[in-house]
């Protein structure tokens, strides 16, 4: 058991995936506030079983290689974030500057 846990601790891709699924689960509201430690460990406790399930079951399975495609994905979808998030500052700052001289100016306004 001692090897499953101290192999699974090594997982770096499922503790990144982990972390952004956390944070998109904040975003949208479905991890409310104060329960992001409670739910990094539920996430956290179902990767381990599913990794103690391949590892047991089925021991051919690349898990490595699965590791990856997790990090991958938590790149990706942090991209994503960080590109929503653009959008959102662009937009916020776009309202604070409306109407101010010189740099609020509006054609429909004209």
């Amino acid at each position: 058991m001692e090897q499953l846990f101290t192999s699974f601790l090594a997982l770096a891709g499922v503790a990144a995936l982990v972390a952004v699924l956390v944070n998109i689960g904040k975003l949208v509201g479905w991890v409310p506030d104060g329960a992001a430690p409670t739910a990094a460990l539920l996430l956290n406790l179902g990767a381990f079983v599913v990794f103690a399930g391949l590892k047991i079951y089925a021991p051919d399975v690349d898990v490595a290689g699965l590791d990856a495609g997790a990090q991958q994905i938590a790149t990706i979808l942090v991209q994503v974030l960080a590109f929503v998030a653009q959008l959102g500052v662009s937009r916020a700052a776009n309202a604070a500057v409306r109407g101010v001289p010189v740099i609020g100016y509006s054609h429909s306004q004209a």
